[in-house]
């Protein structure tokens, strides 16, 4: 959903402490609403909405917990990933004390990059135990099968680190390769135990399934 991090276009905080903006409010709402309507015409069970424990992820949580009636549970191991020195600045600020990560990272976002090999920035936190936290955190949960369906509710960057972890199930993804996955604001996956069944699609698809 969108959040005054998206509008500032900054690095996020390791608090991660941006609000959600009105229109991220109303997104949330919206597909809270969706989801609701899909959980019902299955008839799944849903016992908890998962999420990172930031602000804006426990409030798009919240909105989809309070139209299911269920609990939010935030996990510390599906924040965001610490940006280090860079925290709370923008690519503009960014690129005057690190010019090089910056171009590092707009090769990544074309998809010609690593993650793992991004120049070190000071206090930044390591891509593959960043990576490995969020697999361990989504293992435990999926481990837990009394539910029919999960929800996650993700920051981009444990986004990517969780559907990074699935392509490396499912699809064979390099284990020595760490690229972008896209995620649009808003959008989502779904995805069963042999694949991904939406990629980056708007909820209203789930309802086309």
């Amino acid at each position: 959903m969108e959040s005054e991090k998206n509008i500032s276009k900054i690095f996020s905080s390791y608090r991660d402490s941006e609000e959600l903006t009105e229109h991220g409010l109303n997104m949330g709402r919206k597909i809270s609403s969706v989801i609701h309507e899909y959980i019902k015409k299955n008839n799944f069970k849903v016992t908890y909405i998962y999420c990172a424990n930031s602000k804006r992820a426990i409030t798009t949580a919240g909105f989809l917990a309070s139209e299911i009636n269920v609990c939010v549970k935030a996990f510390d191991k599906l924040r965001s990933n610490n940006s280090g020195a860079l925290k709370g600045k923008t690519e503009e600020e960014a690129r005057m004390i690190n010019p090089l990560f910056v171009k590092q990272l707009e090769l990544y976002r074309a998809g010609l990059f690593s993650s793992y090999d991004f120049v070190k920035v000071y206090e930044r936190e390591d891509k593959r135990s960043f990576e490995k936290n969020v697999a361990s955190c989504i293992e435990n949960i999926l481990n837990d099968t009394s539910e029919d369906l999960k929800i996650f509710v993700l920051h981009h960057s444990s986004l990517t680190a969780a559907m990074i972890y699935f392509a490396r199930k499912f699809y064979n993804y390099p284990s020595d390769f760490y690229g972008r996955v896209e995620c649009d604001l808003g959008n989502i996956y779904l995805l069963d135990l042999n694949e991904i069944i939406l990629c980056n699609k708007p909820a209203s698809e789930l309802l086309n399934l």
